[in-house]
């Protein structure tokens, strides 16, 4: 119901635009209205455009605005934007535009064309952002994750969000026991996750830590020899997964990466530190605050 509460209010915007802007700009240039612009007549009298062009260039730009709108009303029933079929059309009005001289279309569509675009990123997020929060809400009334997102079922959420671009449901990845992250469909920052290895390391909590490795979490370390390779997987692969725990490396190099040594000096926690140094986590080359914080520790 968001969704398509959403989708109905920029139904509604765009029609706005669509009797506004036409009979507010395109048909008042040709009832003598002034622009403080290109289309200035005063200053610009060579670029008069003849009665019968500005009326065609209104006819095209409420046309294609009718079809954009018939577009948007179309994702709103179905639950899915076709942004194929979004493209196809500015394209073509593009196209059109420009050969047929309409000024105006070509300038006042341009802004239109990546609203409904935008509008499906938005709802992506949203759609996330409900999964995420009903997994939280299991976790904290069971205290673990569900096996499936199916157990979150009428319970948790109504239904699992689906993608508005493809249909498909929002899918979620697990890391172990204890963590997870949904990866965002559109831009990789905005992914949502959870990871309470980090957070307690970050908090200095090491009764949290131990009580997940007696849970089944381990802090594993590359085999001799295979720490260059581990390390520059996770180089190699940070702009386009900059959460290394997702990319297959032992667990040391992970938290090595995410500067989880400095975190846990700086949470004032010399026990935690100490605890990760034993069981194999070492801090970078460059870690001078981290080198002072060591030797405080032996």
């Amino acid at each position: 119901t968001l969704d398509k509460e959403y989708l109905g209010q920029m139904e509604r915007a765009m029609q706005a635009e669509r009797i506004s802007t036409g009979p507010g700009t395109i048909e008042a240039y040709i009832n003598g209205a002034e622009f403080d612009s290109m289309f200035n007549r005063r200053d610009n009298p060579g670029r008069l455009i003849p009665k019968g062009w500005q009326y065609q260039d209104l006819i095209f730009f409420d046309s294609t605005l009718k079809e954009y709108v018939s577009l948007i009303r179309e994702a709103k029933n179905s639950g899915r934007i076709q942004q194929s079929t979004v493209d196809m059309l500015f394209m073509k009005a593009k196209v059109e535009a420009t050969r047929n001289w309409h000024v105006f279309s070509r300038m006042l569509l341009r802004a239109q064309e990546k609203f409904l675009a935008k509008a499906g990123w938005l709802m992506n997020r949203f759609a996330t952002a409900r999964l995420g929060v009903a997994i939280e809400r299991h976790r904290l009334a069971k205290g673990s994750l569900p096996d499936n997102l199916d157990e979150l079922v009428s319970t948790y959420i109504d239904a699992i969000p689906v993608d508005i671009s493809t249909g498909n449901p929002i899918a979620w990845e697990r890391k172990g026991k204890h963590r997870y992250r949904i990866p965002a469909v559109d831009v990789r920052r905005n992914t949502w996750k959870y990871d309470p290895i980090l957070a307690a390391i970050q908090l200095g909590d090491l009764d949290r830590l131990e009580k997940m490795s007696d849970e089944g979490w381990e802090l594993t370390t590359p085999k001799p020899g295979e720490e260059s390779r581990h390390e520059a997987a996770v180089n190699v692969r940070r702009g386009r997964y900059p959460d290394p725990n997702y990319l297959g490396v032992p667990e040391s190099v992970a938290l090595a990466s995410q500067g989880a040594l400095k975190l846990a000096g700086l949470s004032g926690n010399m026990e935690m530190l100490q605890w990760l140094l034993d069981r194999g986590l070492t801090p970078g080359d460059d870690d001078l605050e981290l080198a002072v914080e060591m030797q405080r520790v032996d």
